[in-house]
């Protein structure tokens, strides 16, 4: 689904908003790992009730403008060398190629995830 509101522009860039029940959020983020928890943590914000429902909304940007430019997932030592074992990586520089990818990876396995659930609002523009 695309939603277009104001002018539109020639950039390379894209944005994604989903709007969900808190309820909806927490139940989804219980599932998530490591760091998919980090990445939603990133860009999600409470927005307050509606209907005497609490609301989370999920907001990011890529491309030309990027919400993640100044992302750092902020990994301990301990889920460092968990994802390592996970993943079997033998040093950190197999860590680091992976860790710079598996943001956007993510982001839309988790829109699918959120979705899934009680999504009250979602759009993306390109």
């Amino acid at each position: 689904m695309k939603v277009r509101n104001g002018f539109v522009s020639n950039s390379s860039s894209s944005s994604f908003v989903l709007v969900t029940t808190k309820l909806n959020f927490d139940k989804v983020y219980e599932g998530l790992d490591i760091i998919e928890k980090k990445i939603v943590d990133f860009i999600s914000k409470d927005v307050g009730k509606f209907l005497n429902t609490d609301l989370k909304k999920i907001h990011y940007c890529s491309g030309n403008y990027d919400s993640f430019e100044d992302f750092d997932l902020d990994l301990s030592e301990e889920e460092k060398q968990s994802i390592m074992k996970e993943k079997g990586f033998e040093d950190e520089d197999e860590l680091d190629e992976y860790l710079e990818d598996i943001v956007y990876e993510n982001l839309e396995k988790i829109e699918e995830k959120l979705q899934e659930g009680e999504c009250i609002c979602h759009g993306e523009e390109m």
